[in-house]
């Protein structure tokens, strides 16, 4: 009896060894059933991660471009204590010639009206700008200010400033010398390091310490849409029209910027509101511009795979292709100095 309770146990545990082909079967399809999922799982956290993190870049650059643009613009035509309606203005002829600086327009628009064309006609520095996109001059007074040290004998005598250079003055900067009723743009000559002497080609009139004579770096600056010759992708550039091109003139201020669109505020009754939003083709008179309206057109760097875009030109509709996440900002700026 021993040996034949022996026996059917070991036939037991011999007949519970090993898988049925359907209990294979099984367990194989739950096992892929489970790693589908899981690798589902992590495809969409991923994607999910890379829009997001897309997404907010995108979002942090459009608004350091349109800080930076907007910065420029509202501070456009600034000469010192006094309006540029009100002040006598005068643009120093030197070498190189400073042809960007015409105090008349110190604000001004350029609209793509076909492949390379733009009405008014581009600097010929601002080059390789994308169709379909505008472009931006602004002109104006910069950030840094010194006042006048010393009594100008004359209208050619040198610009005396504190031995201390607190602007940095560099020989070929571009500075502005205002008294609140006139003013002169005209470029340094001399490296004037610590000696607090600027030598230019001539004023238009001799300035005073008297007559709360600002002296001021001053700036004109281009802004336009141009594909990185890196990446290739669309990026705001940004050309110093003080400066001979060439080097990081003009510089890539942020990449993935892929159109701007800009609108005028004319005021046509002299009361600082603008009565109409005008393309820069159709503004008859810059000196009426009181505010610009700004539309960027942000792209993702990565294709994160966003659907196809549609976007404003003039009026017109462009189509973009689907890779890259879209969006639109949009700001209005005031210029100041017109608004005074």
């Amino acid at each position: 009896m021993k040996s034949t309770k022996s026996g059917k146990a070991m036939q037991l545990r011999q007949g519970q060894q090993g898988l049925t082909l359907v209990e294979l079967m099984i367990a194989m399809t739950l096992g892929i059933i489970l790693t589908y999922g899981i690798t589902e799982i992590y495809i969409n956290s991923k994607q999910t991660y890379r829009t997001q993190d897309g997404l907010s870049r995108m979002q942090e650059s459009a608004r350091f471009a349109l800080d930076f643009i907007s910065r420029d613009i509202r501070s456009t035509g600034f000469v010192g204590c006094g309006n540029l309606s009100d002040v006598t203005a005068n643009v120093v002829t030197t070498t190189p010639a400073l042809g960007i600086y015409d105090l008349s327009n110190v604000l001004l628009g350029y609209q793509n009206t076909g492949t390379q064309n733009w009405s008014p006609t581009l600097p010929a520095a601002v080059t390789n700008a994308v169709d379909d996109t505008d472009v931006i001059t602004t002109t104006g007074a910069g950030r840094c200010t010194t006042v006048l040290t010393g009594d100008m004998a004359d209208s050619s005598a040198n610009v005396t400033i504190a031995t201390t250079n607190a602007c940095g003055f560099q020989q070929n900067d571009v500075v502005l010398i205002s008294n609140c009723s006139t003013a002169d743009v005209f470029r340094i000559t001399n490296d004037p390091g610590s000696s607090g002497t600027l030598v230019h080609g001539g004023l238009a009139t001799a300035y005073t310490t008297t007559t709360a004579t600002e002296v001021m770096s001053y700036t004109s600056n281009s802004y336009y849409i141009r594909n990185d010759a890196t990446s290739g992708l669309p990026s705001l550039y940004v050309l110093d029209n003080s400066q001979a091109t060439g080097g990081n003139n003009p510089i890539a201020l942020i990449e993935g910027v892929e159109n701007m669109q800009l609108q005028y505020g004319v005021d046509t009754n002299n009361d600082g509101v603008p009565e109409q939003y005008s393309d820069a083709n159709s503004v008859a008179d810059w000196t009426q511009v009181v505010a610009v309206r700004i539309t960027l057109l942000m792209r993702t760097i990565e294709n994160v795979d966003g659907p196809a875009y549609t976007f404003n030109v003039g009026g017109t509709n462009k189509q973009y292709a689907a890779g890259p996440l879209r969006k639109e900002f949009v700001t209005t700026v005031q210029i100041r100095n017109r608004g005074l």
